[in-house]
């Protein structure tokens, strides 16, 4: 399905999450825009001209209506021609009037609430007031929106089919919900059909930060006389600094928002999943990140493009485990298949970094595939690791024998090193016996208060959450002010299933925030280049006694960063190693294994 034809309508923004009842007897102003379905995932990949063209398609000639709201309380009203009475015990809130079966006759359609509630309880019920006849209940609340004292409610009434509405209601309440538990039902409703509610859709409310949107079209898609149902989810930019108490989240310029569809057709037995989407829209989407990787000017954004598709799916697909987009039983949305979705963004990613220059956070990249819905080809891998390695130099490390000397194993929560090069050269190691000096020439020497050379501090009071309520990882204790830029694996431990455990390496601490590398990307207290060749030594972190090297434990060896080009030395049993650190001028790098300390020299 491509949006160049007319099948691509024009979508009408739901209401969001409301604060208190603010707009419960306000119109809601809406903007149609339309989306680019994609082509099938087992096609010819689409261009990013081709799909941002397809986005940018003109809409189709529906024009979506908003109901309009009632005066206060009112329980009789005379609304487009007609004399209404609002059923016994209720007062309207708001109507639309639509000619529903086209036989020139318009039927009112309004939400309605209970007459004795102040303020306005949950209990709504959506009503028709036929041409002829008496009016009908189409519509209950579902009674998975929250109710009670602490909730209120806020509605919106769309039609958005020549013979259909939608009904959104959101809650907002000032008592703690479950995590992901919905608060917000949209409902498409064909008022004049034997069988009026043709969906309703559970709606879980935005992680803190990270906003979306649900949007409906509910045209004949497929010809034949019936409205079907298109839901569009939207991640939108996430906030880079905390949201202020009212108005929007500020935002980066370079971030951009990420749709799929899912389209679900009426049969005479009710609805049917398209089961092309929604793949086909993430593979659209997906192959336009990989388009703009292969250029120049637009690879430095391509980044936060994938983070943002990847959001997205975890907000739409139930294989991500943490979805926010429920059908109405409850169940998750399966976006499968998604194979190509997952490759196109590990290579739109790793080769955009490169076209960048940044080949760290490129291998970095690559050692995550797995982490998102699924791994690479094996085939694939093998090709994006070549065009990594093309980038750095490769270096065949020697390891030195072993220091006759011991460290207290790391658990599992981050610790500083307890390795620290001097600028001789020497290696100062905590041992279980205390502070000793290892010489280049291996010698171990214990070192007295007379030395002036004191243990340093290992504990940091942090840990690395990978969380299931919000996309971004995070330090427990501290503040997620903006986007960590590292998302969390999914479905990871969503699922039941077992985190990873990546390398983790403590940069420092100021001000009382933390600085930590994870998997290579920076999460907590970021701390640049020159400042960690400007600031005092910090003792036990990955970097060289001057701050101007880094190095860090990958799968491939030992990565170091910070010399005129990246280097990899290969090492036996890298994925062993761990709380590493360079001497100055990458002489030797010293790492933890278990609780021995292994020494690598050029």
């Amino acid at each position: 399905m491509n949006c160049r034809a007319a099948r691509c309508l024009p979508l009408v923004p739901l209401l969001g999450a409301l604060a208190g009842c603010d707009g419960c007897g306000k119109s809601k102003p809406y903007t149609p825009f339309t989306i680019a379905s994609g082509a099938a995932e087992s096609a010819a990949v689409p261009s990013a001209a081709e799909v941002e063209a397809d986005a940018a398609a003109p809409p189709a000639k529906f024009v979506v209506r908003a109901a309009l709201p009632s005066p206060a309380r009112a329980t009789a009203w005379s609304f487009d021609g007609r004399e209404l009475a609002a059923p016994a015990g209720r007062v309207f809130e708001r109507a639309l009037a639509a000619d529903f079966d086209r036989d020139g006759a318009r039927e009112v359609v309004a939400w309605t609430l209970p007459a004795a509630a102040s303020p306005p309880s949950a209990s709504g019920e959506l009503w028709l007031f036929p041409a002829r006849g008496a009016p009908k209940k189409l519509l209950d609340l579902p009674g998975f929106v929250p109710t009670g004292p602490s909730c209120s409610h806020g509605a919106s009434l769309l039609q958005t089919g020549p013979k259909s509405v939608t009904l959104d209601v959101t809650a907002q309440c000032t008592t703690a919900l479950l995590a992901r538990a919905p608060t917000r039902s949209v409902s498409v409703v064909a008022p004049l059909s034997e069988r009026p509610e043709l969906g309703t859709w559970r709606v879980a409310a935005p992680a803190t930060g990270e906003p979306f949107a649900v949007d409906v079209d509910s045209v004949d898609r497929d010809g034949d006389g019936r409205d079907d149902v298109r839901l569009v989810v939207t991640a939108r930019p996430p906030c880079r600094a905390p949201a202020p108490a009212s108005g929007p989240c500020p935002t980066d310029k370079d971030d951009k928002s990420a749709s799929a569809q899912v389209i679900w057709l009426d049969r005479p037995a009710g609805l049917s999943r398209d089961a092309t989407e929604p793949a086909q829209s993430l593979g659209a989407a997906a192959a336009a990140e990989l388009g703009r990787s292969k250029r120049k000017q637009s690879a430095p954004q391509v980044a936060r493009g994938v983070a943002q598709l990847r959001r997205l799916m975890g907000v739409l697909c139930a294989e991500g485990a943490s979805a926010r987009i429920l059908e109405g039983d409850g169940s998750m949305v399966r976006c499968a298949p998604l194979a190509a979705v997952v490759e196109r963004l590990l290579v739109a990613e790793v080769q955009a970094l490169l076209a960048e220059g940044d080949a760290t956070r490129a291998m970095a990249a690559l050692e995550r595939d797995g982490w998102y819905f699924g791994r690479a080809p094996e085939k694939r891998r093998a090709e994006l690791e070549k065009s990594v390695l093309g980038a750095v130099t490769l270096v065949e490390a020697k390891e030195v024998p072993p220091a006759k000397v011991e460290v207290t194993p790391r658990g599992a929560a981050p610790r500083m090193s307890p390795l620290a090069f001097e600028p001789s050269g020497s290696l100062l190691v905590q041992s279980k016996a205390g502070l000793r000096r290892v010489t280049e020439a291996g010698e171990v020497e214990s070192l007295d208060a007379d030395a002036g050379v004191t243990a340093w501090p290992l504990g940091v009071d942090v840990s690395v959450v990978f969380s299931c309520e919000r996309s971004d990882v995070h330090l427990s204790g501290e503040p997620l002010e903006s986007p960590s830029g590292l998302l969390s694996p999914r479905p990871g431990a969503c699922a039941g299933g077992k985190a990873p455990s990546p390398s983790i390496a403590v940069l420092g601490a100021k001000d009382g925030r933390t600085g930590l590398l994870v998997a290579g990307e920076p999460v907590g207290l970021r701390i640049t280049r020159a400042e960690a060749v400007l600031r005092p030594r910090v003792f036990g972190s990955p970097r060289s006694p001057d701050g101007r090297l880094l190095v860090l434990p990958m799968a491939a060896g030992l990565w170091l960063e910070g010399g005129d080009k990246p280097e990899l030395w290969r090492t036996a049993d890298a994925q062993a190693l761990a709380e590493c650190t360079v001497s100055d001028g990458a002489k030797s790098v010293a790492c933890v294994a278990g609780s021995a300390v292994r020494i690598f020299r050029r």
